[in-house]
C-alpha cells in the first residue's frame, strides 16, 4: 500500500559568507529550537518555485536555489502517522535581495552566522533537528574549497 507524506524545502541561504537561522517561537512544536527556514511545498507547486515562497513568507528574502544538500524524512509530531510523515530536501541558496523581517508567529529571533564557526551548544535544538542538513552543508564548503 502506498503512504501518504508530505514534501517539504530547507533553504541554508548564504549572504557574504554567512547562512540565515531563525529560532522558533515559543508555543510551536519544537518551539525555542534553532533551525534553517523551512516548509512544507503545496500539493501540485513546483518546488523550486515553493521553496522561493517559503523563504519569501517566513524572513522576506528572495533567494537564487544553488544545489541540493540533502534529502531527510522525518515525522513531524510526535504520532508517527501518514499525516505527520515528512520528505525534506535541502538546498543551498543564495541571498538575492532583502532585509530579514521574521513572522513572529513563526520565528522570534534570527542571526547570519559561519556556521563552521558557531558553538552548537548556544542554539538549542539545532543539531537535533537539522543535524543531517548542518553536516551536507559543512561537507559542501569544504569540497568547494579543494
Amino acid at each position: 500500500m502506498a503512504g501518504r507524506f508530505q514534501v517539504a524545502g530547507c533553504a541554508i541561504i548564504e549572504k557574504e559568507g554567512k547562512v540565515l537561522v531563525t529560532r522558533r517561537s515559543e508555543g510551536r512544536w519544537t518551539g525555542g529550537t534553532w533551525e534553517f527556514v523551512s516548509g512544507r511545498i503545496e500539493q501540485g507547486e513546483d518546488f523550486e518555485q515553493g521553496l522561493k515562497r517559503e523563504v519569501k513568507e517566513e524572513v522576506s528574502l528572495e533567494i537564487e536555489l544553488v544545489s541540493p544538500l540533502c534529502v531527510d524524512h522525518f515525522y513531524r509530531g510526535v504520532e508517527k502517522t501518514p499525516e505527520n510523515e515528512v520528505m525534506m530536501i535541502t538546498y543551498l541558496c543564495k541571498w538575492v535581495s532583502g532585509e530579514v523581517k521574521i513572522k513572529v508567529d513563526e520565528q522570534d529571533k534570527y542571526e547570519w552566522v559561519f556556521l563552521k564557526d558557531i558553538n552548537l551548544d548556544n542554539y538549542p535544538g539545532f543539531v537535533q533537528y537539522f543535524g543531517k542538513e548542518i553536516e551536507a552543508y559543512l561537507n559542501y564548503e569544504i569540497e568547494k574549497e579543494v
